[in-house]
C-alpha cells in the first residue's frame, strides 16, 4: 500500500486556500521583511473565514515536493508540535529570499527531526533483517531498508552544523 499526501490533499479548495496563505506571507514580507507567518492555525483560519483544519491541510498540501513543483511555492513547517505562533511558518518561493535566515533554521530544525527519526526507522529494519534472518528474501529487503536509511541519515548529518 503506498501513500501520497499530494495527492489524497490536492483538491481546489486546498490550492486555493494555499494560495490565499502564500498571500498573507507575501504581505507579512512587505511589512517585516521576513515571508513568515507567526501565528497559530486558528488565527490564519478566522483571518481567511475557514476552519483551522482547512488551513491544516492546505499546509500539508503545501509541504510536498510535489506542490513545489506545479505551483513554484509551499510553506516549511513550524516542526512537530511546536506553535505556529512562536516559530512560524516560513514561505519559500522565488521572491522569498529575504527571508532566507527563516528558511534555513526551519529547515535545520526539521532536518534534527528526520534526522532522529531515519535513525529510528534505521534501527527498526535492523531488528526485522536480524528476526527474518539475511537468507530470507524479507530480511534482505529489510536490512537494504536498513542501509538505505543509513545513507540518508548521514547525508542529513552532513548538513547540520
Amino acid at each position: 500500500m503506498s501513500f501520497d499526501r499530494f495527492d489524497s490533499l490536492h483538491t481546489t479548495a486546498n490550492v486555493k486556500l494555499a494560495q490565499d496563505l502564500a498571500q498573507l506571507a507575501v504581505n507579512e514580507q512587505a511589512k517585516t521583511g521576513i515571508p513568515v507567518l507567526k501565528k497559530t492555525m486558528w488565527d490564519l483560519a478566522v483571518i481567511l473565514g475557514v476552519d483551522a483544519q482547512q488551513v491544516s491541510a492546505a499546509f500539508r498540501l503545501s509541504y510536498t515536493a510535489k506542490f513545489r513543483a506545479k505551483y513554484g511555492f509551499g510553506f516549511i513547517a513550524p516542526g512537530s508540535g511546536r506553535s505556529g505562533e512562536i516559530y512560524g511558518y516560513v514561505l519559500q518561493n522565488s521572491t522569498s529570499t529575504s527571508g532566507a535566515k527563516e528558511q534555513e533554521k526551519a529547515l535545520e530544525y526539521l532536518a534534527w527531526v528526520h534526522l532522529d527519526h531515519l535513525r529510528g526507522m534505521q534501527e527498526h529494519y535492523g531488528r526485522i533483517a536480524a528476526a527474518y534472518g539475511l537468507s530470507t528474501k524479507r530480511g534482505k529487503a529489510a536490512r537494504l531498508c536498513e542501509q538505505t536509511t543509513k545513507v540518508a541519515a548521514d547525508a542529513i548529518e552532513l548538513l547540520l552544523p
